[in-house]
């Protein structure tokens, strides 16, 4: 098996203060009597520092390796944060003289012979086979390798009596959008949201939004058709669904215009950005200054992911079919990250939040079918569990005074789904899920790739939030270090049965035994060993490369429509929760609501 280097590179981007001005050195005066008698005692003039001001004032500091590198991948709401120490010698500048700063942060592997030509031999092109490359031939970065497109918030440099460490922090780009408010006047906000039009595609309403302000100038918005459902990209304003009062006088305005929010004044590009692509159900994020506009299926239903347009995690985008350390066929093939106690993991815990009395007693999914016939309220389909006839099972609460009883219900939106048995089969998951609890936990490996890879292919520093994680365990490797060694292989030794009896004999508690025996070797067919990336963190120092990820689970993706007979593989499962204020409306008490399109 080859050997490879974890390596970061960092490309920056500054530009300086065009106010400053250089002090020139005074001219040495001369000894000779002469020549000191004719000399003329002018002070010397400041000289301006910049000699390329306006758009050329941009200079380029490129392949700076950092001392220590930190990278946080939050959810999609929040933006990404970086923090970066690097040696003064590798940027010998005063932060007083910088205006604003830009970086590229690059992560990713160094072939073994390539990090030795690097280290011995000459620069080519004013790059070393040691570190990344990180720019491509044309001058476009390498984005098989971007991990990070930020802008610097805090510049600081420490001197000591051992060393000088200039030290970066700062956000990704959508640190920009959230600090870029619409507009500081209500009245302006309002007027711009209002001239939205609301029935083109999601990524051309956003690039008009991005329009309104010159600092975006260079963000790309991007879509793929494809990856939308029947090869069209939704709009948030649906000709048919915009409201009879957004119409116009006479009804025949067909495209929904933007509807101000009460707090217009204090919504900031980022916001509004986010609350579009959750009316369509997309996500958006950014890779460098492009800014992606995706469906949740194409980000989370990755049990079937494989070709172009919904690629693994891995090299090429394809399924991983061998065991590359082993040699050995991986049956069936993976496409998505699996994580092996034992092999891949240095860290694991798990958290199960004992939530069970907040467990809803009723779940209803909701969908609209837009091709139906009828009109109005006719369009609106719902499955509900406990079914409606289980009517005891569905009846919690009586109002003093009353003598039917009030029904608890939490609402799921599923756009999409055109059958009420698949939005009964959705409630129940819905329900069984939050009955067992959320459950989550944390994870650390300094392996460069999951179960299945070797370095060629570092898939773990590709890791985002979204990506789905599935998590097993392998005893042969553990040996003696763990403690989960010897009982795991006594309870192998005999079959479940003989093992069940053998410990109810010792507990006097048979269902204990069961639960402790199938716990063991995982065979409680309801409980999923998929796990939804919550946020990812990266710290890089000398010593490599540690890949810190938090998970939780969840439950059915928005576009997955296939019953779990039909599945070929098993379907990663998460809950995604947007919970509002407990309202009431006439006998019912809406609770809660959940999304479960992806919604950050």
């Amino acid at each position: 098996m080859p050997t490879f280097y974890p390596s970061c590179v960092v490309n920056l981007r500054l530009r300086f203060d065009e106010t400053l001005h250089v002090q020139p050195e005074p001219t040495p005066v001369s000894t000779d009597d002469t020549v000191a008698g004719t000399a003329e005692a002018s002070p010397p003039q400041p000289q301006p520092l910049l000699t390329r001001p306006g758009d050329e004032n941009v200079s380029y500091v490129l392949n700076r390796v950092p001392m220590k590198a930190s990278v946080e991948l939050p959810g999609y709401r929040q933006a990404g944060q970086f923090t970066l120490d690097l040696a003064f010698r590798d940027l010998p500048i005063d932060p007083r003289t910088v205006r604003a700063a830009a970086v590229d942060i690059h992560l990713g592997a160094v072939a073994a012979d390539n990090f030795r030509e690097g280290m011995t031999g000459q620069p080519v092109n004013g790059w070393r086979p040691s570190v990344l490359r990180t720019i491509n031939d044309d001058g476009s970065p390498n984005m098989d390798t971007l991990l990070m497109t930020g802008t610097v918030d805090e510049w600081g440099v420490d001197h000591d009596d051992s060393r000088s460490v200039v030290t970066l922090k700062g956000r990704d780009m959508r640190g920009i959008l959230l600090d870029t408010p619409l507009t500081n006047d209500p009245r302006i906000a309002q007027q711009i949201i209002e001239e939205l039009d609301l029935s083109q595609p999601i990524d051309t309403l956003i690039g008009s939004l991005l329009a309104y302000n010159p600092l975006f100038g260079d963000f790309i918005v991007t879509t793929v058709p494809d990856e939308w459902p029947d090869g069209v990209v939704p709009a948030v304003g649906d000709p048919e669904l915009v409201p009879r009062h957004r119409r116009g006088a006479r009804g025949g305005r067909s495209s929904g215009r933007g509807t101000p929010p009460s707090s217009s004044s204090n919504l900031n590009f980022w916001d509004l950005i986010v609350r579009f692509c959750y009316l369509v159900g997309a996500i958006p994020y950014f890779i460098g200054t492009e800014l992606r506009i995706r469906p949740a299926r194409s980000i989370y239903d990755q049990a079937r992911a494989g070709g172009p347009l919904n690629p693994t995690p891995f090299a090429s985008g394809d399924p991983r079919t061998i065991d590359v350390p082993s040699g050995a066929p991986i049956e069936p093939s993976l496409r998505y990250r699996r994580m092996v106690y034992g092999r891949d993991i240095q860290q694991l815990s798990f958290e199960r939040k004992m939530n069970g009395a907040q467990r809803p007693y009723t779940v209803r999914a909701v969908s609209v079918d837009n091709d139906a016939r009828v009109r109005g309220s006719g369009r609106t389909l719902e499955g509900r569990w406990p079914p409606q006839e289980a009517e005891s099972a569905r009846r919690q609460t009586v109002s003093a005074g009353e003598n039917a009883a009030a029904e608890n219900i939490i609402n799921v939106p599923v756009p999409g789904i055109t059958s009420a048995d698949r939005l009964a089969e959705i409630a129940r998951a819905v329900y069984e899920e939050i009955g067992r609890g959320e459950m989550g936990g944390s994870c650390t490996s300094k392996n460069l790739t999951s179960f299945g890879g070797d370095n060629a292919d570092p898939d773990l520093l590709r890791m985002k939030p979204g990506d789905a994680v599935d998590f097993q365990v392998d005893v042969r490797n553990l040996g003696a270090r763990s403690p989960l060694v010897s009982s795991l292989t006594d309870h192998m030794r005999t079959g479940f049965d003989d093992q069940v009896r053998a410990i109810a004999e010792r507990i006097g508690d048979e269902n204990l035994a069961r639960v402790i025996v199938a716990t063991t070797r995982g065979l409680v067919s309801e409980l999923q060993t998929f796990f939804r990336v919550a946020n990812v963190k990266f710290a890089w120092s000398e010593s490599g490369v540690a890949t810190t990820f938090d998970f939780q689970n969840y439950v059915l993706a928005t576009y997955d429509t296939t019953t779990a007979e039909e599945a070929a593989t098993p379907e990663p499962t998460g809950s995604e929760r947007r919970t509002s204020s407990p309202r009431r409306r006439g006998r019912v008490t809406e609770l809660d609501t959940i999304n479960i399109v992806g919604r950050p």
